[in-house]
């Protein structure tokens, strides 16, 4: 068995959320060849308005990546 250890998802900006404000963080397993990576992006709403959305990071494993 192969273990995994815990992941830090960074946001390479700092995210603003006011008071009363909900955050959604959105995470992507995703595969190629002999990789696997993660993508991931968060939206600050409140009262069904989006007020911030972060660029999606790591796309196709440019950053960081897992052999399998």
């Amino acid at each position: 068995m192969f273990s995994w250890f815990p992941i830090y998802f960074p946001f390479r900006e700092p995210l603003h959320v006011p008071a009363g404000s909900n955050v959604s963080a959105n995470i992507w397993r995703k595969t190629a060849d002999e990789r696997v990576w993660y993508e991931w992006c968060a939206k600050v709403h409140r009262k069904g308005e989006v007020i911030d959305v972060t660029p999606i990071h790591n796309p196709n494993g440019r950053s960081y990546w897992i052999g399998l």
